[in-house]
C-alpha cells in the first residue's frame, strides 16, 4: 500500500494522471492481477512500492507500464522527491510497456530490448 502523503504528492503532479488504486472501490483489498487489468482497461502506469509487481514481466503486452519504486528510505517526503525527480528527468516516457525500478539516483528499465540504466 502506498502511503496517504506520498499519493497526494504525487496526484498533484501535473504530468501524471494519477489514480490511486485504494480510491477506485473495485480495487479496494483486490489482487494485484484485478489492479493490472483495471489500468490496462484505464491505459494506465501502475507505480507501486510492491516489488510483487515485477512478476509481469514486459512480454506480451500483459500492462501498460509499471514503476516500482524502491527508494530505500522510509519517510514520505524523500520517497516524493525521488519520484518528482524521476518524472522531472524526462524518463517517464520511457515506462510504457515496461517494468521501471526508481530508487534514488537511476531508474532502470526493463523491455523487450532488455534492461537499461538511466541516471537523473
Amino acid at each position: 500500500m502506498v502511503p496517504v502523503e506520498l499519493v497526494h504528492r504525487i496526484e498533484r503532479i501535473s504530468a501524471l494522471r494519477a489514480l490511486y488504486a485504494g480510491n477506485v472501490a473495485e480495487l479496494v483489498g483486490k489482487d494485484d492481477d484485478i489492479v493490472v487489468a483495471y489500468a490496462n482497461r484505464e491505459k494506465r502506469i501502475i507505480f507501486t512500492l510492491e516489488r510483487s509487481f515485477e512478476k509481469y514481466g514486459v512480454c506480451g503486452g500483459n500492462h501498460v507500464g509499471i514503476i516500482i519504486l524502491t527508494v530505500s528510505q522510509r519517510h514520505e517526503a524523500i520517497r516524493a522527491h525521488v519520484f518528482e525527480k524521476f518524472i522531472r528527468s524526462g524518463h517517464r516516457k520511457r515506462t510504457k510497456d515496461t517494468v521501471t525500478r526508481v530508487s534514488q539516483d537511476k531508474a532502470v528499465v526493463r523491455n523487450h530490448d532488455g534492461v537499461k540504466t538511466y541516471r537523473f
